[in-house]
């Protein structure tokens, strides 16, 4: 039995993604959501810190720069066996761009939102 994620980025989807198939005991997951984005670029600072610090295992970076810790084409999943259904930490919602001023080339904007 495998998975196959195609759109699913950091953090909350994939490490709920993650978590299920890990409770499912499915040992193959093709993990390609990655690729479409730079790491965790579109996440807040304080969300990049909280990913690697409480899943340093899964992230590895810091509050400017984070993405996956890919090992020998493995990801390790330990941290995400937490409350909240692997994510233990709560997204940064005030960080996040509101859905009437969202637009495709805000993907872009990062850190200058005040500009959109």
């Amino acid at each position: 039995m495998s998975a196959e994620d195609l759109t699913n980025v950091p953090v909350v989807p994939v490490q709920q993604d993650l978590a299920t198939v890990r409770a499912l005991g499915i040992a193959h997951v093709e993990r390609n959501g990655h690729h479409y984005v730079r790491g965790l670029a579109h996440c807040s600072p304080r969300e990049r810190a909280a990913a690697v610090r409480r899943h340093g295992d899964l992230y590895t970076g810091d509050e400017l720069q984070a993405w996956l810790r890919i090992e020998n084409g493995r990801l390790r999943v330990g941290s995400l066996a937490t409350p909240g259904y692997g994510v233990a930490f709560e997204p940064d919602l005030d960080a996040m761009i509101p859905l009437e001023r969202w637009t495709f080339e805000s993907l872009e904007a990062g850190e200058s939102l005040e500009a959109v």
